[in-house]
């Protein structure tokens, strides 16, 4: 704000003492008065603009580490999911290898020797009594995955069906064969069977 001069204009005359007339450097002062706060003005201006840029960066900065933060939560919680599902699997197989009839000797009457080809190459194979449910014969072959390195998505409920060639037969999985249904049942006969798993689904 300009300032006003101390003694009164008298009429065509500029400010009493050391003011000059009007028509002249009092023109000039105004302007650079006027400058001088048009410069303030953008100074003022531009330390605001650089606050909101400093307030955004801190923002952006405290979103990222909220976003970064909630990625490693879910990673953990995804994780522990993980590790808990594989354990409840490797459990399930585990009862389902201690669940096994005993093994019958070898030769004895209504005795089969079952050998299954497995998915990564292996074989596997155990004496059965033909009287045995044929659900044992599937506990039998989930529970290698404890030792062979199979897959969940290879070995598990209704991953694969048990069957056999020449001639064809299928050992029905166990939700689909009735109760108490046998390995005589499912068409295996006394001495050797060889069995592959074919793929459900």
């Amino acid at each position: 704000q300009l300032a006003a001069p101390e003694a009164s204009v008298a009429a065509g005359e500029g400010p009493a003492g050391s003011w000059p007339p009007r028509g002249g450097m009092w023109a000039a002062w105004v302007a650079v008065a006027a400058e001088r706060a048009a410069f303030r003005e953008e100074q003022n201006a531009a330390f605001e603009a650089s606050l909101a840029a400093d307030r955004e960066k801190e923002r952006q900065r405290a979103l990222e580490m909220e976003r970064v933060a909630e990625a490693e939560r879910q990673e953990r919680e995804a994780l522990a999911a993980r590790e808990r599902a594989e354990a409840e699997r490797v459990r399930d197989l585990e009862l389902k290898r201690d669940s096994l009839p005993e093994q019958p000797s070898e030769g004895g009457e209504g005795v089969v020797t079952v050998a299954v080809r497995l998915p990564g190459g292996g074989r596997c194979s155990r004496r059965f009594n033909l009287s045995d449910l044929s659900v044992s014969l599937y506990s039998f072959v989930d529970s290698q995955a404890l030792t062979s390195g199979a897959s969940a998505a290879e070995v598990g409920p209704r991953k694969y069906r048990l069957c056999a060639n020449f001639p064809r037969r299928v050992v029905g999985l166990p939700d689909e064969v009735p109760p108490g249904h046998t390995l005589a049942d499912a068409g295996l006969q006394r001495g050797q069977e060889a069995l592959f798993m074919e793929p459900v689904g």
